[in-house]
């Protein structure tokens, strides 16, 4: 038995290597871009508490993603390691609260996870897992799931010794964003109820975790920059009413929770069926009900029926198990997207809380659902495939990504040691690649922001080419 758990400690270990190393090579293929040039060009010459302070105040309350900013974006090689490391752990904290100690994993539950997790929507890809600036979205989804990971160790033994660092997460990861905020609000909330509920002792410690959660809260909501920027950017979004703030929205809600996830929603939605059908094992008319309905939210992939389902399957198996567990991560993914439905901006990468809270979902219906060796095999045959076919189209991406990096790279060479040049011509990415690699035109920001990072002289004026194919011969070919 001991020879048997070594082993498998080794094989998982050699794994999370592997998926290490993957991600350090997609992030070191990654482009400096967008906002990475304006946060790294004002880091390097500038003090970066006084940035954030500076920040906080005419600009977002989000004061440790302004200080990210501010410190991490100005070193690539520091973030291609960080970054990778960030994905790595969150992996780790996924089988851990999904399946439990090393020892329970499977291949399968492995390949499930990795699989999920390269198969997010492709903005939300570009968006926080290659782009320096969106791990300020990465980072309070790893320090949520640590968060959850220690409550775990703190509800079971209740010492003392886990209230400062969990009073530590609790104000820190609301400074990140403003719906990782609303999340940590809400799980403390639900946190607190249980406990009451079950008549613990340290019920009234929830009430402290709650206080923390708020003070961070409060901070990034009352930022005075946060409101300037709100009433200057979007005034026509706050002159909405809030009836017309969530019709406006909702399609977003719908799309960014559900439709967007294709793949992830399937499995969701199957093993939700499935938990289902099994919660419900003695009574075939529901068991009939139970299948129709799932068939049809699985086969007409509507937002709204996908919406239902999954509060169905909550509250088939929250009834028949009496457990907290389900019921808290969905009702946490659902509400990290609810609390959008009051923004003006509702992007692919404010979803990516609730996207691995599906996929922790996942895990966690898997575990519980009767499945025979030999279909978990075809499961373990099936994920795998997924994730060789994901990572083979993560490869080629970021491989094409560097082929042109290096172009670009060659030709900001040259303008650097040809001073009188007046005009720059640089090779654009193609699109759905990564996020904002290119100057759009009349955008002075990320003009200026682009010539300070690179050592461009001032008044060069930039323009950006495409080719028609971006093959290697193209790619290092002349450009008409």
């Amino acid at each position: 038995m001991e020879k048997s758990a070594k082993r498998k400690t080794f094989l998982f270990a050699a794994f999370f290597i592997v998926f290490f190393m993957g991600f350090y090579v997609i992030s070191r293929w990654a482009p400096v871009a967008g906002d990475d040039w304006v946060y790294a060009s004002a880091g390097r010459w500038n003090n970066p508490f006084v940035l954030t302070y500076r920040m906080y105040h005419i600009w977002s309350g989000r004061i440790l993603s302004e200080f990210w900013g501010f410190t991490v974006a100005v070193h690539k090689e520091l973030w291609n390691v960080l970054n990778a490391f960030l994905f790595t752990s969150i992996l780790f904290l996924l089988l851990r609260l999904g399946k439990g100690e090393m020892s329970r994993w499977t291949l399968t539950d492995f390949f499930l996870t990795i699989a999920l997790m390269l198969s997010v929507p492709n903005h939300l890809r570009m968006q926080t897992y290659t782009w320096m600036m969106g791990t300020t979205y990465v980072m309070p989804l790893f320090l949520f799931l640590l968060l959850v990971y220690s409550m775990s160790f703190f509800q079971k033994s209740s010492a003392i010794k886990w209230i400062p660092w969990i009073c530590i997460l609790e104000f820190c990861i609301p400074l990140y964003m403003e719906n990782a905020a609303a999340l940590v609000a809400l799980a403390q909330f639900l946190w607190l109820l249980q406990a009451w509920r079950m008549r613990k002792k340290t019920w009234r410690i929830h009430f402290l975790f709650l206080a923390f959660a708020l003070a961070g809260c409060a901070l990034i909501l009352f930022s005075p920059g946060a409101h300037m920027r709100m009433a200057n950017d979007h005034a026509a979004f706050l002159s909405l009413s809030m009836g017309q703030k969530l019709a406006q929205n909702w399609p977003h809600f719908l799309a960014r929770t559900f439709t967007d996830n294709v793949v992830l929603t399937l499995i969701l939605l199957l093993l939700f069926a499935a938990a289902s059908w099994h919660a419900f094992s003695s009574q075939k008319r529901v068991r009939i009900g139970i299948a129709v309905f799932f068939a049809l939210a699985v086969i007409l992939q509507n937002g709204w029926l996908d919406l239902l389902a999954v509060m169905t399957g909550t509250a088939c198996i929250a009834q028949k198990e009496h457990h907290f567990e389900i019921p808290f991560v969905v009702i946490c993914a659902l509400g990290a997207n609810l609390v959008m439905l009051a923004s003006p901006i509702f992007d692919s990468r404010s979803a990516i809380y609730t996207v691995y809270l599906w996929i922790l979902t996942i895990l966690l219906l898997y575990r519980r659902i009767p499945v025979s060796k030999r279909l978990d095999h075809v499961v373990l045959a099936a994920v795998i495939s997924l994730t060789c076919i994901y990572a083979g189209r993560y490869f080629e991406i970021y491989h094409m990504v560097h082929q042109i990096s290096l172009k670009r790279d060659a030709e900001i060479a040259y303008y650097k040691t040809h001073p009188e040049e007046k005009e720059a011509w640089f090779i654009r990415y193609p699109d759905e690649l990564v996020h904002s690699p290119d100057v759009l035109d009349e955008d002075v920001r990320h003009a200026d922001a682009f010539r300070w990072y690179y050592g461009l002289a001032d008044d060069l004026e930039l323009h950006f080419y495409s080719l028609q194919s971006y093959d290697a011969d193209s790619i290092w070919g002349k450009h008409s």
